[in-house]
């Protein structure tokens, strides 16, 4: 027998990644990995005087990792392009608001239409590192750029 939910579990193979407010322009480029979505909630352990069986646990701010993007390196230029190589060659560093969206057809849809299941939204994003695949005569692989953005924050959907 299926399970009930099993339409409900969603594949990460299916996804975008949208740029907005870069040069008052919104990019939509495809990437062939994200990863880096994580939020940890960081722990501040107090100990209290007389009391030597634990400690207390406090809550301290939430601690975000850099948002990973690898994708093949391209030929063309774009506003993608002039903001890395804005923050990396120049130190000019200018924030825009980064969208992660797994994409697929709603369980309830009748049109079958594809669209964003699951969303992420990083706040106040800027390039942080920029890094190239190693390049060998030996293979015939393409050239892989991996992106690495730091944010402010993030919210889910």
């Amino acid at each position: 027998m299926a399970d009930k939910h099993s339409n409900d579990y969603l594949l990460g193979f299916h996804f975008s990644v949208s740029f907005i407010g870069l040069k008052n322009d919104d990019i939509n480029i495809p990437f062939q990995e994200v990863s880096g979505l994580s939020a940890e909630v960081q722990v501040e352990e107090v100990a209290e005087g007389g009391v030597n069986t634990y400690v207390h646990r406090l809550p301290k701010p939430v601690k975000h990792g850099n948002l990973i993007l690898k994708k093949a390196l391209s030929q063309s230029e774009n506003n993608l392009t002039e903001w890395i190589k804005a923050a990396t060659e120049n130190f000019d560093f200018k924030t825009c608001q980064v969208i992660v969206s797994i994409q697929g057809i709603k369980n309830d849809s009748k049109d079958g239409k594809v669209e964003p299941l699951k969303t992420w939204s990083f706040e106040g994003a800027y390039p942080v590192k920029v890094s190239y695949s190693d390049l060998s005569a030996q293979k015939g692989e393409l050239t892989i750029q991996t992106l690495e953005l730091a944010y402010q924050y993030s919210k889910q959907k």
